[in-house]
């Protein structure tokens, strides 16, 4: 009896670290998904930020006459959390505008739950 119960033991124990290295490895591997998905999700919103400053900054200069240089443009750009306001000193120099001073300010959004 006392074989029998030396082996039933040892069975639970083994059976307790399989469980327990299979609960951690599935932990893991569902902890590295979430992280990566975070990543992508931070990344896809950069992207879109700056495709809006870069739309932004485009409809200001097509506004621009190089008569006016220098010029002072602002625009603003959401990225879903805050708001940047840029602020660029533009000058007429050799057939395009040249940046000479840049200002950027966030303003966090606030949220209501």
């Amino acid at each position: 009896m006392s074989r029998r119960g030396s082996v039933l033991i040892g069975a639970l124990v083994f059976l307790s670290v399989l469980g327990f290295l299979w609960v951690s490895d599935f932990s893991l591997r569902l902890t590295e998904q979430i992280q990566g998905e975070r990543v992508l999700q931070m990344e896809d919103r950069t992207l879109l930020a700056a495709e809006l400053e870069w739309q932004a900054l485009d409809r200001a200069v097509a506004a621009l006459q190089p008569e006016d240089s220098p010029e002072v443009i602002e625009y603003s750009v959401p990225d879903g959390l805050s708001e940047r306001l840029v602020r660029l000193k533009l000058t007429w120099d050799e057939g395009q505008w040249q940046i000479s001073e840049r200002q950027a300010v966030w303003r966090t959004a606030v949220g209501s739950q």
